[in-house]
């Protein structure tokens, strides 16, 4: 007894110590959680501030780019301007990094101004520095977990950014072609280069959005201006640019309004991320607040729960050995054992069994009879409808064809009439036992509703369907059922098309079907040849 009492003792105080483990392991879940989505949102403010950063440089790189061959004083007072706005948005950038680039511009700044370093060692300094700052917010974006629609902003913000690089690149390049004679081929293929990285990165930008929103942003950027930005570059490339101060003005104008309305779709972007992510963080506090408290209480609860279960079960214990030790001592079999707790427990888990047994084989039942046609033993509408949805989203998702096959057995309301309801139900029978034998296990094969039967063809164009309804039509011919009469059917076939629903397939291959016994039934038909052009 003492034993027994200690196990189960032993066992409960093992059972309220896991529970404490387990609750205390949730509520560190979610404070993680809480901490990854600060840490996320530190990251995407970190991501906003690089890209301000990586805009000033782009911006200070290309009026560097006009200065060195153009004093125009108006844009040698832009850049002057600018530099000062880089060098404001440097301040809060890492102090270490900070010095060395700030260094390192004072010094190339010098160069410019005096034409010292040649474009190329200007352009590469600026390009290099840019290019690591992209692959800081690549890495950022890498180390983010997320919900896959965030990455996805994400990845199109990253994609915008090195879209908009290559465009800046490409300001600061061919504003410099217009003060020259001539092009180089090795500057030709460096426009055509940068030309190409810039139309890949936008279209992988709008492929990362939803319907919506690349439209809404398709329609913000690609203005007459973005257009316009097209034709200068294909000029340059067609060495057909014109060398006048006006055109590199305009080449200026253009290009900077385009980067800059991609800063603002950029930015809009990363606002939407960040407003998610004060959502997530807002969700997690109050989650782990409820958590707090509905853990203390449901431990609480356990552990008074857990103590009353004990001492009922050691009752119970002491229960059955004083009554069989009253049996022993005695001698007496007529003394009955009492089975408050130990016997309820048994019968109880008996009694349960027993009973999920029953149940589980009424529901295997219950299921078997509601997605079955009882006739013939194939799926029912029902059923079959929910099947063909779940393959037309396959279909959709992976490009695959799928055909339906629509089947209308000829003429079988004369069955009834002539031979009654048994000979029609045997027909229905033989029928449904012919096609079935004769499809894949992989198509779909369902009653939808009297003498009309419907099959869903996976992985099957049209040209297949009417194949495989064709040989179902010669099959039907074989049945020997009626005394007298062949039985015949008709076959109407549609084909899948984009973005179509089960709704619209029934309907086209039901027109089919029609047209197949217009024509004189115990014929296939497919949909082209239903619908008129």
């Amino acid at each position: 007894m003492d034993s027994i009492r200690f196990r189960v003792i032993l066992l409960s105080t093992f059972a309220l110590v896991f529970l404490g483990f387990t609750i205390f392991k949730g509520y560190s879940d979610v404070q993680n959680d809480l901490k990854k989505s600060q840490n996320s949102l530190t990251l995407i403010n970190n991501i906003s501030y690089l890209s301000q950063v990586i805009h000033s440089l782009q911006k200070e790189r290309g009026l560097s780019a006009i200065n060195i061959t153009n004093e125009n004083k108006l844009l040698k007072k832009e850049l002057l301007k600018q530099r000062q706005i880089t060098d404001s948005i440097l301040k809060d950038l890492n102090k270490n990094f900070n010095n060395n680039l700030n260094n390192k511009l004072i010094k190339i700044r010098e160069n410019i101004d005096t034409n010292v370093n040649p474009w190329y060692t200007i352009k590469q300094f600026y390009s290099q520095k840019i290019e690591h700052l992209l692959n800081q917010i690549h890495l950022s974006i890498g180390s983010l977990d997320y919900s896959k629609d965030i990455i996805h902003k994400l990845d199109a913000v990253y994609n915008l950014l090195y879209a908009k690089e290559n465009l800046g690149l490409l300001r600061a390049t061919i504003s410099r072609y217009y003060q020259k004679d001539s092009l180089s081929t090795q500057e030709l293929l460096d426009v055509g280069k940068r030309y190409f990285i810039f139309k890949d990165r936008y279209k992988s930008f709008l492929l990362e959005q939803n319907n919506f929103d690349a439209q809404r942003f398709k329609d913000e950027i690609q203005t007459k201006t973005f257009d316009s930005i097209k034709n200068q570059v294909e000029s340059v490339l067609t060495n057909n640019y014109i060398h006048t101060d006006a055109a590199t003005l305009k080449w200026w104008e253009d290009t900077t309004s385009i980067i800059n309305t991609m800063l603002k779709v950029e930015k809009e972007l990363l606002e939407q991320i960040r407003k998610h992510s004060n959502q997530t963080i807002t969700k997690t506090q109050k989650k782990l607040f409820i958590y707090t408290i509905f853990a203390l209480i449901a431990f609480f609860m356990i552990f008074l729960l857990t103590i009353l279960t004990v001492s009922r079960i050691l009752q119970a214990l002491s229960c059955l050995i004083r009554s069989l030790n009253r049996v022993q001592e005695k001698e007496d079999f007529e003394i009955r054992i009492e089975t408050k707790s130990n016997d309820e427990f048994t019968k109880l888990s008996s009694s349960i069994n027993n009973l999920l047994d029953y149940t589980a084989k009424i529901i295997k039942e219950k299921d078997k009879l509601a997605s079955t046609d009882l006739l013939t033993g194939i799926m029912n509408r029902r059923s079959f409808t929910t099947s063909a949805n779940k393959e037309i989203a396959r279909s959709h998702r992976y490009k695959t064809p799928l055909s339906l096959i629509y089947c209308d057995i000829d003429k079988f309301k004369s069955v009834n009439d002539n031979y009654g309801h048994s000979m029609g139900d045997q027909v229905l029978e033989a029928f449904a036992k012919t096609v079935k034998s004769h499809i894949r296990d992989s198509d779909l094969f369902g009653r939808w509703g009297g003498e009309e039967f419907i099959i869903l063809a996976v992985e099957t164009d049209e040209s297949q369907a009417q194949q495989l309804a064709d040989h179902l039509r010669k099959l039907v011919m074989d049945i020997k059922v009626l005394p007298s009469e062949q039985v015949t059917c008709s076959f109407g076939v549609s084909q899948l098309k984009n973005n179509e629903s089960f709704e619209e397939l029934c309907e086209r291959a039901d027109k089919a079907v029609y047209h197949a016994k217009n024509s004189g039934r115990n014929k296939v038909s497919t949909n082209s040849e239903a619908t008129p052009i």
